[in-house]
């Protein structure tokens, strides 16, 4: 048996040097940091580490753990941005890394750079761009997150996590400049990051959204993974016994090299209208099956055969031409005066002429007598109290109407007013006896220096005023 190898995703991460899986073939450098070492898979542009950060081992696989203050990796060549690029990496703080930590950068202000702002969030710049105009994200101690910045030829967008967290608009950079990881190119370098750094990649593409969420959810999409054996190399063969089917449903012999082939298959009179007659004692009978190889490409053969009698069926769409004998013709009608109260009578009857009609689908006949005869109608007025002729009492009460009882308006309130809300209305206004009496109207005179007594006046009628106002609230809120 010949060797049969399909391809495979990682589920996790690759404990060697991988390739590049197809779609990603035009990464610019990609380094996934699981060897220990910045090791670049895309274009070997190698990250050589400054002084060495330390290997660690965390849930997710191998990572480069920086200690912020000295440790960092420089790409062996420098790189020219195009004019849309992308860039990202898994990072993992060990505390929150503010003023501008680098996770990578070629130059902020001439090229790109990935990081943090001052205030602990992932920032984004391009260009010389505005330092704080494109941030999002929090770090969180301990979390590792997937950082990656786009730039479309016009602006620069910030993922965090898959998902877009800010963007705004910058120039594109032209300057061909190292890459480095945890610290700023320029000067004496400085800024460094605290935390682990893993799987860093630049594509000269803007990456979609879609497909920055997919490599977040897979980050090892981005690896070619090896084809896996499913058999040895070897030879064997697979010999079935003799099998024996009867009445399968199975139709014409099937030939089978290594893929399974249908001769033609014939049946008589499918779509006929006809009569199907299948004889029941017919069986299925299998010869001995032999199959070598289940992979091979030996012949199976099998020779069921499904024998058919002949199917005949009665023409059971055929109709026959059908007449009808019947057409309805209404002599005059005669009506009394439709508004007054005397009887109306219809003093004619359907009498139906002979009707032929052809046969659309067939040239039978088929013939029916029948005819209609309607009985003089008599109705009495319906306006009447009377007893109708059909049997139907109508009642006086029906039409005199009810009774309605008169009632003594009171003045203010409108007729038809419900009885609660004429209770409420009476209530509100006094006219249940609980009128609230305005104090009178009082005449309060005062000397050049009010005496004793004309403010004790003045005090006594504003407490009244104040007591019926008291009470007209408290009825209201009641």
């Amino acid at each position: 048996m010949g060797l049969i190898a399909l391809p495979q995703r990682f589920t996790s991460q690759p404990q060697y040097v991988p390739k590049l899986a197809e779609a990603y073939q035009d990464a610019e450098l990609l380094s996934l940091f699981n060897d220990g070492s910045g090791q670049d898979i895309a274009k070997g542009n190698h990250l050589i580490p400054g002084v060495a950060p330390s290997p660690a081992a965390r849930q997710h696989g191998k990572t480069l753990s920086f200690d912020g203050s000295s440790q960092y990796l420089l790409s062996t060549r420098t790189i020219a941005p195009g004019t849309q690029f992308t860039v990202f990496a898994w990072v993992r703080p060990a505390a929150l890394n503010i003023s501008y930590r680098r996770i990578v950068e070629t130059a902020y202000d001439t090229g790109f750079y990935l990081g943090s702002n001052t205030g602990s969030q992932y920032a984004w710049i391009v260009n010389n761009a505005l330092l704080e105009g494109c941030i999002g994200g929090q770090q969180v101690a301990g979390q590792r997150d997937f950082v990656c910045g786009v730039f479309d030829g016009a602006n620069r967008i910030l993922y965090v996590n898959g998902v877009q967290v800010a963007s705004s608009t910058a120039a594109s950079p032209s300057a061909a400049i190292q890459v480095s990881i945890s610290r700023w190119t320029a000067g004496s370098g400085g800024y460094y990051w605290n935390g682990d750094i893993d799987t860093v990649g630049v594509f000269n593409r803007a990456f979609a959204a879609p497909e920055i969420w997919s490599i977040y959810q897979d980050p090892w999409r981005l690896i070619k993974a090896p084809a896996r054996r499913l058999w040895a190399a070897g030879s064997s063969s697979l010999t079935g016994a003799t099998s024996i089917q009867t009445n399968a449903g199975s139709m014409a012999a099937i030939t089978q090299v290594h893929a399974l082939e249908g001769a033609a298959s014939s049946q008589e009179n499918t779509g006929s209208s006809v009569a199907v007659a299948i004889d029941a004692s017919i069986d299925l009978v299998g010869a001995a099956s032999t199959q070598a190889g289940t992979s091979s490409a030996a012949t199976i053969s099998q020779t069921y055969v499904l024998t058919v009698s002949a199917a005949a069926q009665a023409n059971s769409s055929t109709a026959i031409a059908i007449t009808q004998v019947q057409i309805l013709a209404g002599t005059a009608s005669q009506q009394g005066n439709l508004g007054d109260t005397g009887i109306i009578s219809i003093a004619s009857a359907l009498v139906s002429t002979a009707s032929t009609q052809a046969n659309l689908s067939g040239t039978g006949q088929i013939t029916r007598a029948q005819t209609l005869t309607g009985a003089d109608s008599v109705q009495g007025n319906l306006s009447k109290t009377g007893t109708i002729s059909n049997g139907i009492v109508v009642e006086s009460s029906l039409t005199s109407g009810i009774a309605r009882t008169i009632r003594v308006k009171k003045p203010g309130i409108p007729a038809g007013t419900p009885e609660w809300l004429k209770t409420m209305i009476e209530i509100l206004t006094g006219r249940r006896g609980n009128r609230i009496e305005a104090p009178k109207f009082q005449t309060l005179t005062f000397s050049a220096t009010p005496t004793s007594a004309e403010c004790e006046a003045l005090y006594s009628y504003v407490n009244n005023v104040r007591v019926v106002v008291e009470q007209l609230i408290s009825r209201m809120d009641g």
